[in-house]
This record gives structure tokens, sequence and C-alpha cells, in this order.
């Protein structure tokens, strides 16, 4: 049995020699040595040259880097088992050869791992292994999912007859654990033993290629890394080694402080795809890794949400509570001080006009409160500089303009100079506006009729018509309902273009509330994380309730498969989230179900239709 020995070796004159030796010595004699020198500089060629014989080929090119250095010396390989060795470390002892031989002699294994010795600075040397999960032996390939592998080459040896050519990469970051996974796609086995065979000198070469922290190396690495999690089939051990180098990137922006701030958002930026690899299968992630590091990932996400305030907004209809409700949800899941300010809640704070809503007014009067309003908003924002919170705000944004600025015939000129004003209060940097668009306006608001109910619905129509009946305009048809909400639509849109700040602009006519979140969340390098579809018993939950003024009614929809909430809109959806627990969609309230009861929770203060809902404090509805 043949061993290939494959030594990708750039500018290693200081080093190579004791690995050379180590190899040299070895007690069992049937192997070859592949020496790849990558446009050595120094004197590492002339060095080769005396150890060239007839088992030590040396093959010379220009400096491409390990990657590809590496996938030239496979072209080479004439042996049975592949050993791929690093230029600045050697082999611990002059038995090894013989000791990996003979484990694939009497047993029938695919790949074999081992031991490492690490020696780092300061002489402290320590015992590195691939993976601390496993004793000694033979083990299916699918327990390797349940660990992070740890990635190097030199603690593996390999079959040459299931190594392929494109197992390899050209990058010269990652591309160890990228073989690896490749390889193990081939495998039925490994073979761990706990033994000592290869020395890891980190005090050695310290010029190395592989040493130098370029943040270039580390935006490019983060694409291998995504294309092994997507072709590997161990997907959850990918996912671990994924968020162990999304830690490892961390610590890197902690550190270097010499990197450009542009480029160190773009490394910002390819970590989201990191993080939408191991995201899905956070929970796994948390029950397999240290606390240490699961703090650090908390403790990045929060120090990277760098602007204060998510102002949400758009014609009624459009999706601004669904949207800040689930931009709310998350934040609080990932540890995230967050305000949810809707039009509708009670709140330290009133962004309206305080003035008869839908009523023509004494223009110096509403012209006088308007210039309050401004004020409100620069005390609002002198307020929340104190404090560390998100700010959401849904619908306080635009609705004065809805209510009363298009009633009075305030002039589209005068409308946008003064929307400007109040933009201009927030800095740059802390403020992200969400203008949600719908192209089909009609279809809109005739779904939400048909979900929130006749009440609303006839409040909508009222004052829209009595808007449209204000211009002494006769003969008013439906339409032009939806012809009114399509006009203020287009006045608001231009409104938000003018803004210099950032801004995101969706339409959301096919309602993929989690896409466009996904979209809003990736501006502050963050990740959804996709909600649970537990399974439940429906018929436990259905029935009417009642307490006081209150009454309510869970029922189960046949068409849809969920369950709705009949309270102040006859459909509000029901998201179980176990123990009995739902999520009332599109609002920042719980329902608890308990001996026939329902209670209602939540963190807000909320008030609709004469119900209070009152933070700390619940409603309890019997059946």
């Amino acid at each position: 049995m043949k061993i290939s020995v494959v030594i990708p070796v750039y500018n290693a004159e200081k080093t190579i020699t004791k690995l050379l030796d180590s190899i040299e010595n070895q007690s069992y004699k049937n192997y070859e040595i592949i020496i790849i020198n990558d446009g050595s500089t120094d004197k590492t060629g002339d060095i080769l040259k005396k150890y060239e014989n007839d088992y030590i080929r040396i093959i010379n090119k220009n400096n491409e880097g390990v990657g590809r250095a590496r996938k030239l010396g496979f072209q080479y390989v004439t042996g049975d088992l592949v050993f791929f060795c690093d230029s600045d470390d050697y082999l611990i002892d002059d038995n090894v050869f013989e000791k990996i031989v003979n484990i694939f002699k009497t047993k029938n294994i695919d790949i074999l791992m081992f031991d490492v010795l690490d020696i780092l600075p300061n002489d402290k040397k320590i015992v590195s292994c691939f993976s601390k999960n496993f004793k000694s032996g033979l083990h299916d390939i699918n327990e390797i999912n349940d660990c992070f592998l740890y990635g190097p080459l030199f603690l593996k040896i390999f079959k040459s007859s299931k190594l392929t050519y494109d197992c390899f990469s050209d990058d010269n970051n990652f591309e160890d654990t990228y073989t690896t996974y490749k390889y193990l796609n081939n495998c039925n086995n490994f073979y761990y033993v706990k033994d000592v065979f290869y020395v890891y000198d980190e005090t050695a070469n310290k010029k190395s290629l592989t040493k130098e922290k370029n943040i270039d190396k580390f935006i490019r690495t983060i694409d291998l890394i995504v294309k092994m999690c997507l072709e590997s089939k161990l997907e959850y051990s990918c996912c671990v080694s994924a968020f162990n180098y999304y830690i490892y990137l961390i610590s890197l922006i902690d550190k270097e402080t010499s990197w450009k701030y542009d480029k160190v958002n773009e490394l910002k930026k390819q970590m989201l795809k990191l993080e939408k690899i191991f995201i899905s299968k956070f929970n796994f992630i948390k029950a397999t890794q240290t606390d240490e590091n699961i703090q650090k990932y908390y403790n990045y996400k929060y120090k990277n949400v760098n602007k204060k305030i998510f102002i949400v907004d758009g014609i009624s209809t459009s999706g601004k509570s669904t949207i800040s409700e689930k931009i709310y949800t998350f934040l609080k899941l990932n540890n995230i001080n967050a305000k949810w300010i809707h039009e509708e809640s009670s709140n330290m704070l009133n962004l309206n006009l305080e003035l008869p809503r839908y009523e023509v007014i004494d223009k110096k009067l509403l012209k006088k409160e308007m210039e309050i309003l401004i004020q409100k908003w620069k005390g609002f924002y002198n307020y929340i500089k104190k404090d560390n919170d998100i700010y959401i705000l849904d619908s306080n944004f635009f609705k004065n303009i809805h209510d009363y600025l298009l009633y009075n015939n305030i002039s589209e000129e005068e409308i946008i100079s003064y929307y400007n004003r109040i933009i201009d209060v927030f800095e740059n940097d802390d403020v992200h506006f969400i203008l949600l668009e719908r192209k089909n306006v009609k279809k809109s608001f005739i779904s939400a009729y048909f979900n929130r109910g006749e009440f609303w619905t006839t409040h909508h129509k009222k004052h829209i018509m009595k808007k449209i009946m204000s211009s002494k305009k006769t003969n008013i048809c439906e339409e032009e309902i939806y012809n009114y909400e399509v006009e203020y639509q287009k006045l608001i849109i231009k409104i938000v273009q003018q803004f210099n700040i950032c801004k995101t602009r969706i339409v959301t006519d096919e309602e993929e509330w989690d896409k466009y979140v996904s979209i809003i969340l990736d501006e502050y390098f963050l990740s959804k994380v996709q909600d649970c579809n537990l399974a439940f018993d429906y018929n436990k939950y259905i029935g009417k309730f009642s307490c006081e003024n209150w009454e309510s009614q869970i029922y189960y929809d046949e068409h849809t498969n969920q369950l709705f909430l009949n309270l102040f809109w006859p459909r509000i959806e029901l998201k179980y989230l176990g123990n009995d627990i739902f999520k009332l969609d599109k609002f920042p309230l719980y329902l608890r179900y308990y001996h026939d009861k329902i209670v209602f929770f939540g963190e807000l203060e909320w008030e609709m239709k004469d119900k209070d809902f009152v933070k700390i404090q619940s409603k309890i509805l019997k059946k």
C-alpha cells in the first residue's frame, strides 16, 4: 500500500527541511512525495533540489495559492493513500506511516482521522482532534452530522480512489474544509484513532500567505462555504462550520482596525449568506455550541443594528401592521430591545394633528398645528436618542395627509415641503423608511373589507366619500374610492423618493410577508427566522368566549386550514406557538388557552373599538 504525500510550498526555506526529514526517516518506505513549489522567492527552490530523487517529485509553478497547488499535486498522485502536509509542520515520529498503513489494511475504512499536536506561541502545546465527540474506532459517516468537523487536511488520510478532482477548490482559505466535506460525500464510514501523528507549528513561517488577515480573502471565502453547504450531504455539520466561521469573522472585525469601512460593510453583507445557512437550524446550533459563542452572536447582532427607527408606512391595507409586527417579533426573539408604536396603540407620544379628522379647518389654525407637530417629532427624536432601543413606527408618518391635509386642500408642493422638514429632524443613519405599495389597490381593499368586517368597511368608505363630496362632486360611485387611494399612494411615493435617507420600497400584492421582511432585515445585516409550523388539535380551541362587553369566537377555516379569531376584526389568523399559546397575526398580542378560558396578553398597551389591552394586565374570556 503506497502513500502519496502532497506538499504545497511557498517561501518555506526555514521549515521545509524539518518536514522532509521527518518523512524520509519513516520506517515504512513505500511512499512518494509530490512537492508543488508555488512561486517561492526565497531559497526554498535550492533546498528542494538537494532532496530531489526517484520518489520525490518537484513541480515548479507561478504563485497562485495553496488551493491550486494542491489541486495540481493531486494529478501526479500514484499511491493508494493521500496525505496532505503543510510545509511548516512535520510528522511526530518515525512510525506514523506504518501505523496508517496497518489501520487501512486491517479495517475496511473510507477515511482515517487522527489527532494533532498544536504548538502555540510562548511554547504552549495542546492536542487538537477532528472532533471531541468521538472515541477511537469505526463510525458511520452520518455521525459527523452532529458535530463541528475540524477542517485541516493534515489530520486526515484519504483513499485516492475516492478523492476526485472536483473535491478541490482554487481558493486559498477554507479550501481544506471544502475538500473534506466533498470527499465525505463519497464515504460510508470513517475511522478515528486517538493518537497524535502530526505536529502543527503555528509559530513557524509567520510570512505564510495563509496567516495573512486580508479582508478580501474572507469576503471570497464565504461564497466557498455556501457552495460547500449546498453540495454536502452532511448539512447539519456544515451549518455548524458556517456558524463557527461566522463567529471567527466577528472576532476579526473587532480586531482588524486597519480594515477599510466599505470593505467591512461588504464583509458584513457577505456574512448574511452564512447566517441564512445556520439560522434555519439555530435550535440545533444553540444545543451544540458553547454559550459563549451564542452570546457573541447575539452581541454582534445587537451592536450592528445601528438604525434607531424603522418608519413603516403606505396606504391602508398595504401590510404596514404585518411587516411591523414581524420586524418587532424578530428583534425581540434576538434579544434586541425594541418598541412598536402603532397609530392605534397608546404610547408616550402623539404624532398626529390634534384637530377634528375629516373636517374643513381654518387654514391658519391648521398651519399652526402643523408647526406644533414638527416640534413633537423633534421631541420624539430627542427622547429616543437617550436609549438604545429600536423604534418601529407603524402608520404614524403619513396618516395626517389622509386625515387632515387632503381634506383641507393643502397643495401637493406644500405637503412635500412639510414632510421634508419632518424627515430632516432625523440624522441620516438613524432612520430607515419602509414604503409599502399596492399595484392593485381595488383588490387590496376588497380583501380588507372581507377580513376586517362591516365596521371597518363602513368607516373607510364613509370618510373617503366625505372627502370626495367636499369637492362638490355629485354622482359618486364606489370606483372613485379606489381611485382616491391610488392618487394618495402616488403622492406618498413621490414624497419618499425625495428623502435623503435609507429607504426600501416593496410592492406587497403577493403578500409574501416573510420574503419582504427578509429583504428589509438584510439592510441591517440581519436574517429572518422562519415561522414554525407546529401541529396541534384544532378542535380543542374552537368555541365562543365572552366577558363584560367582550365577545369573541375561535373558528376553523377549512379552505386555509387555519384557526381564526373574531374579535375586533372578524378574521384574525392565530399562529400556534406551542404550549396552548397563539400569536395574533398583525397585532402585538398573544392568546393563551387554558381550562376553557382564553387570556390575551402582550408587551404593548393597545386600544381598539373600546377594548383595552394594558401592559402586564390580561383579559380573561370564559367559554
